[in-house]
Parts: structure tokens; C-alpha cells; sequence
């Protein structure tokens, strides 16, 4: 299995053109090529932990959340959502390591990365 680690994706790279923007396309060009991943699991820096476990969301369609704030109001035009592979939550759940929830989303550390790598999952853009 095949892992990347991707670094958290600041607001700012909606707007800003700069070097790292062309490095995650890229990245997700060369994912795609190499691997074509029905699924990606992504840990985010936000909402990771609760009661000692690791959260898990559970719900069907992960939402864009616009967890940030003081940004320019253009970077608030952004939004990516995804389908959550539901089969791999339960089979993490099983490993007893992660607390289910169903009501966070993708924050964006998770959906900035996600938005320029177009790894299959629906976008809308502003």
C-alpha cells in the first residue's frame, strides 16, 4: 500500500499563485497515473482527537467546512466536498482506535489539498 504524506493546506493557496499550488496538481497527476486510489484517507490536524481516540467521520458525503477565519473574502469562494468511503470507516471502526462522528466534514487542511489533487471526489468552486 502506497502512502503520501501531503501537507496542510493553507487558504491562502486558493488565491495566491505559487510554486506549491502547481506541486500538489501535479501530485495528484502523478497519484492518479501510478496508483489510481479508490480511496484516500486523510488525517487532518483539526479534529483529530477525542477521549484519547482518534475521530472518524461516519457520514456518507463530507462536507466542506470553511473552518477559518480574517482571510481575504475571495479564499471564502472555495469548497470542496467528497463521498466518504463508508466500508473502510466501518472497518477502521472495528479496529477499536477511533471514536465515529458524523457531523465535522472536511476542514481545510483536508479539502485545499484534496481541491488541487482532484482525487474523485465532487468539487464546487466559487
Amino acid at each position: 500500500m502506497k502512502g503520501y504524506y501531503i501537507s496542510h493546506g493553507s487558504p491562502l493557496l486558493l488565491i495566491e499563485e505559487n510554486e506549491w499550488k502547481e506541486t500538489l496538481r501535479n501530485l495528484g497527476k502523478k497519484i492518479r497515473k501510478e496508483i489510481d486510489p479508490e480511496t484516500a484517507i486523510i488525517i487532518s490536524p483539526h479534529f483529530f482527537s477525542w477521549n484519547g481516540k482518534f475521530l472518524i467521520e461516519t457520514q456518507e458525503k463530507l462536507e466542506c467546512i470553511q473552518d477559518y477565519y480574517g482571510f481575504p473574502e475571495e479564499t471564502y469562494k472555495y469548497c470542496y466536498s467528497a463521498e466518504n468511503d463508508t466500508d473502510t470507516v466501518n472497518n477502521l471502526l472495528s479496529t477499536g482506535l477511533f471514536t465515529p462522528d458524523n457531523n465535522l466534514g472536511l476542514d481545510h487542511g483536508a479539502w485545499i489539498p484534496l481541491y488541487y489533487n482532484r482525487l474523485k471526489a465532487s468539487s464546487r468552486d466559487g
